[in-house]
């Protein structure tokens, strides 16, 4: 389904209507880089978006490529009565949905161990989802995406769940179906879920209670569209290191490939914050390595305590190849700098050597 055809079918009191004429409704779209328009009910192709002239808009995921330029390309795209309806992740409900998940993976290997390839199964979706939420442009919660779409010149903006999902049953019995693991693996994880994931959907406000909001955007001052209450300004959050310290063992090699400096990146990294990535600069040039592998070993041995969030020591894995390019000249060794980057705050530093030397191996080791 179309964005236009999942927002109608889920329209109900608390979405604004969404009976406008087809022709005036347009489907807007990143197609290969670019930001495109196809008007509903039209046989004409997607043309790129140009300034002034959509009245009525609708998109999925747009803001999860540069929010800020985006949304000043569709203010200026639209008209003088122009309105935006936009179905975009709802990125605190997907991370207390994971966070319920690994606690409810946790508890299935102790209870089920002989559902091997469950198991298995179960921590590689785990693993690739707390990846995808952790990334900094899936990290925009609706206020700060209504903040954008105001400095970009919309007259009004309001967030909306789509469709509501307050213990996240309906959303996590999807996502295991699709992820093929067995009727009796699900059935289980379910069952756990409804009296585990409590502790985190009960933090959720009612907009944030959906794995997709839609963001209503108008240029039109709507009293009724604005926020009840003043948002202030506060200070950047600093990870949340807690009683755990942070620990990991990396591993890097350096060696020359045939399209420059190449480095990998094994090991794993844990921390009490949500960590994403480990990134590694060498002269100057940075890549990122993902903390985003499977890693039940660590979370048995160095979580046993229970210490770090489940879901952090579950996925604690990294696995990368790092490639620099041309961007580093030919040399025997080059300045190195390893940090580990938590989705708010400042990045902790491991205690790395000053300097990696091609074909050398170096371990990192808290």
């Amino acid at each position: 389904m179309t964005a236009y055809e999942t927002i109608r079918a889920a329209a109900i009191p608390r979405l604004p209507p969404v009976d406008r004429p087809v022709g005036e409704a347009s489907e807007i779209a990143w197609i290969d880089g670019v930001l495109t328009a196809t008007r509903l009910g039209s046989d004409a192709p997607a043309e790129p978006l140009t300034n002034g002239h959509v009245r009525v808009g609708y998109g999925q995921s747009l803001l999860t490529t540069d929010a800020a330029e985006t949304m000043r390309r569709l203010r200026a795209s639209a008209d003088r009565y122009g309105e935006y309806r936009l179905m975009e992740p709802g990125c605190r409900f997907r991370r207390a949905l994971m966070r319920a998940m690994a606690d409810v993976f946790a508890r299935l290997r102790v209870i089920a161990p002989n559902l091997t390839d469950d198991h298995s199964l179960a921590l590689r979706l785990l693993a690739q989802e707390r990846a995808a939420v952790l990334r900094p442009d899936m990290a925009r919660t609706h206020e700060d995406l209504i903040d954008l779409a105001l400095a970009a010149g919309f007259a009004a903006a309001r967030a909306f769940p789509l469709q509501p999902d307050p213990g996240g049953l309906q959303t996590a019995e999807a996502i295991l179906s699709h992820a093929d693991l067995s009727p009796v693996f699900r059935h289980i994880a379910l069952g756990l879920l409804h009296s585990t994931g409590h502790r985190y959907f009960a933090l959720l406000g009612a907009v944030d209670r959906s794995a997709w909001l839609v963001l209503w955007l108008s240029t039109q001052p709507d009293a009724a569209m604005r926020p009840p209450f003043p948002r202030y300004p506060m200070p950047p959050p600093r990870p949340a290191i807690g009683i755990a310290a942070p620990c990991w063992r990396i591993n890097l090699t350096a060696r020359a490939s045939a399209d420059g400096v190449a480095v990998t990146v094994d090991g794993w990294c844990l921390v009490a914050a949500d960590a994403y990535a480990v990134r590694v600069t060498l002269d100057g040039v940075a890549r990122l390595a993902a903390i985003e592998h499977p890693r039940p070993d660590v979370h048995d041995v160095v979580n046993r305590a229970g210490l770090y969030p489940t879901w952090n020591a579950l996925c604690a894995g990294l696995g990368a190849e790092l490639h620099f390019g041309n961007e580093l000249p030919a040399r025997a060794d080059y300045a190195l700098t390893v940090e580990v980057l938590p989705t708010a705050g400042d990045a902790l530093l491991p205690n790395a050597p000053p300097r990696i030397g091609l074909d050398q191996a170096i371990l990192i080791d808290s």
